[in-house]
């Protein structure tokens, strides 16, 4: 009687050492994961607004996908950096991105859902004539691959008031 008291109560001791233990880094490696995303559109502010489509592309996993806010999609990393390449040959050849990540959610260690808001500045038309500016929210699913974080998926989206929800 006296061993397995004595079992229970240095179980106890270690449980209640190291689960406050694994918590915090669990909580370190969730905020150094959503740091490194957070960087990464960082970089890819910086590469849209040098209007380098190759650095954009590049950003995507081989086999991701992107969805323009007009129902547009490009499946795989090479025709998600075509889909840049051309716009920013044309339409946005001058255009400035503001873009903030509001969230990271860390679905697991390896895989995050990213929330947040973007602006685009200096859009022209095919015409040549300006076009407003463009704001608009992104949610985009990110992979670890070989240490890195990459874009699976990105769904563009321009907000709209709803006919059937008041002011």
């Amino acid at each position: 009687m006296r061993f397995t008291l004595r079992a229970v109560t240095i179980l106890g001791f270690v449980v209640a050492t190291l689960v406050p233990s694994l918590v915090l880094a669990d909580e370190a490696a969730t905020m150094a994961a959503e740091k490194e995303i957070r960087a990464q559109y960082a970089l890819f502010t910086d590469a849209w607004n040098r209007h380098d489509t190759e650095a954009i592309g590049k950003m995507w996993i081989p086999e991701g996908d992107h969805l323009e806010p007009d129902g547009r999609g490009m499946r795989g990393q090479s025709s998600v950096a075509a889909l840049f390449k051309e716009q920013h040959a044309t339409v946005f050849k001058k255009t400035k991105l503001t873009l903030k990540i509001d969230t990271v959610w860390l679905v697991t260690p390896d895989v995050a859902l990213a929330d947040g808001t973007y602006e685009i500045d200096g859009i022209v038309a095919p015409d040549g004539k300006p076009v407003p500016k463009r704001d608009g929210h992104l949610t985009s699913i990110l992979v670890r691959k070989d240490g890195k974080w990459m874009i699976a998926g990105s769904r563009l989206m321009i907000p709209t008031k709803l006919p059937y929800k008041p002011s």
